[in-house]
């Protein structure tokens, strides 16, 4: 009897414990309603299986939400702002999802603003060089008008010069001619 119920039961705790401590998380078959000391190690082992395996568990979706993540920031980091994640995950953990969702949106948007920016800078910078060249040959062309006109200035100024000395002569001719004439009306 005592082998039976006592020394069997104990090996088959002491080869179950063994097994979970070596990872083995499977159900064991035990007689969980055994009311003696050896019911209630039964039922103590189970709970802690249950921990266990709900550990896993906790561990097995954490793994999957960091591999998920990881690899839609490694799309974020290669430059490609489209992939956002989609798979859910459990309530704890789906914020790191809406989290980053959130931050891709708003990291789009900003770029979209500065590209929208960059464009207006773009184009202004443009019309500035344009105006900036018409101004350019505008500014040549009155530098060309002035000299041309400096030097019609110049022509005039020699041609009224040129009538001023002729003028002068032809007051000396006519007063020379005037003062022959009363020489020669005088003389008459």
């Amino acid at each position: 009897f005592t082998t039976r119920k006592v020394i069997f039961p104990l090996a088959e705790t002491a080869s179950a414990m063994d097994r979970m401590a070596s990872g083995d998380r499977r159900n064991s078959e035990f007689d969980l309603d055994r009311k003696d000391e050896i019911g209630v190690i039964w039922n103590s082992m189970e709970k802690f299986r249950a921990v266990l395996n709900s550990e896993k568990e906790r561990e097995d979706k954490t793994n999957q939400v960091v591999e998920i993540v990881s690899g839609a920031l490694e799309r974020l980091a290669a430059g490609d702002l489209t992939t956002k994640i989609e798979t859910k995950f459990d309530e704890t953990q789906d914020k790191v999802r809406q989290s980053y969702n959130t931050a891709l949106t708003k990291l789009a948007q900003m770029l979209g603003d500065v590209r929208t920016a960059a464009a207006g800078v773009n184009t202004g910078s443009n019309e500035i060089r344009a105006a900036s060249e018409d101004l350019s040959g505008r500014n040549e062309q009155q530098a060309a008008s002035l000299e041309e006109t400096a030097a019609s200035m110049q022509q005039v100024t020699n041609l009224v010069k040129q009538s001023a000395d002729h003028a002068i002569e032809a007051r000396s001719a006519m007063a020379m001619t005037h003062n022959k004439a009363e020489e020669g009306g005088e003389v008459v």
